[in-house]
């Protein structure tokens, strides 16, 4: 009789701490939408803020940017050598 007694309250307590769990989770919480305005994004050091969808013109910027960066680097790297 006391084994299962344990058993049964080691059970509740797993239930317990399960659904404890999922409320720290957000589970059990109601899902808001909302629109704001949000902070800019910074790549490599440069941020923009703007629309979302003219942000690939400024990562394809960006990108060109640290490739020529890049070679910059490379040929004083070779005037080191």
């Amino acid at each position: 009789m006391k084994k299962i007694t344990i058993i049964w309250l080691t059970v509740i307590l797993l239930i317990a701490l399960g659904i404890g769990y999922c409320y720290t989770l957000g589970v059990f919480s109601y899902v808001t939408v909302i629109e704001k305005e949000a902070g800019g994004y910074k790549l490599a050091g440069m941020e923009y803020t703007g629309s979302y969808n003219k942000a690939g013109e400024f990562i394809a910027d960006t990108e060109k940017k640290i490739k020529r960066f890049r070679y910059y680097l490379q040929q004083e790297f070779w005037y080191l050598l």
